[in-house]
């Protein structure tokens, strides 16, 4: 079960993403494992999900672990990480190692 602090980050995240103009938004969207094939098995929760015109969009909401983001990557033109305490989330490139706790930079 998500805590108040995850949840109030999902809400900021979709307020950003509607004032990105994406209107195709999903909450905690189940990404296969292409590895494993199986839907549940070795599969990703993605927070958050905007889709607009030919861009796909992930917002994960606080920390979230390297390898899932790097398995991920190859699903969504864009990942943007909101970390606890922020109001707005940054944009992930491979090269950036962040907490897997709370989703800032280390």
């Amino acid at each position: 079960m998500a805590s108040n602090k995850h949840n109030n980050l999902k809400y900021k995240a979709i307020e950003w993403l509607k004032g990105q103009d994406f209107t195709d938004i999903e909450i905690e969207v189940r990404i296969l494992n292409h590895q494993t094939g199986n839907a549940w098995r070795g599969s990703f929760v993605i927070d958050i999900v905007g889709r607009k015109e030919h861009r796909k969009m992930a917002i994960e909401c606080g920390g979230s672990r390297l390898d899932k983001l790097n398995k991920i990557a190859s699903e969504f033109n864009e990942i943007y990480i909101l970390p606890y305490g922020e109001d707005v989330p940054y944009k992930w490139e491979r090269d950036i190692d962040i907490c897997k706790q709370c989703g800032h930079i280390v």
